[in-house]
């Protein structure tokens, strides 16, 4: 037993770390609460004397958008316009006038049967799709629109993306 009690002992006397050992330093709580004034006073600064809120910050990026926006709608307002009109010469016969579907799938609704992300769509309509067994009843094959090119094909998806929500 007594060895037990010398090998406890000589345990204690050489651990350096003993609990409650001084408490947290001066330094330390000095630095703390340094943080948390300048961290109170940029806030107020930042509100009061430089007059910066959320809603002024807001009120900035949506004008900033407007203007970016105004440039750009030109260039997609005739980007869908192009593809409405593709669409309609190419598509429409076995999609519908308005994609709702006839022969071929429904384009307006959240069920994309190949991928509705805008690359799944432009090799669907580039490459074409085989006979369609996912949809109920079975469709037959839809043919390739290689020939349209690049840019029609992106007008058509364009368009497409204005008349379906589940265009990514």
């Amino acid at each position: 037993m007594s060895e037990n009690q010398d090998w406890k002992n000589k345990d204690q006397e050489d651990e350096s770390i003993l609990e409650n050992e001084g408490g947290i330093p001066t330094w330390f709580n000095w630095l703390f609460i340094s943080c948390i004034l300048i961290a109170f006073m940029y806030g107020i600064s930042y509100t009061f004397i430089f007059k910066n809120s959320q809603e002024l910050e807001y009120k900035n990026e949506v004008t900033a958008h407007a203007k970016i926006q105004k440039k750009q709608t030109g260039k997609e307002v005739d980007l869908v316009a192009n593809g409405k009109k593709t669409f309609a010469s190419t598509c429409s016969v076995c999609h519908g006038p308005q994609a709702k579907g006839s022969v071929g799938p429904n384009l307006t609704d959240n069920v994309w049967l190949h991928g509705s992300t805008k690359k799944q769509v432009y090799n669907a309509i580039h490459d074409g799709v085989l006979r369609n067994f996912k949809q109920n009843p079975v469709k037959g094959p839809m043919p390739s629109h290689a020939y349209l090119g690049k840019n029609k094909i992106l007008e058509i998806i364009a368009w497409l993306a204005t008349v379906s929500p589940s265009i990514k």
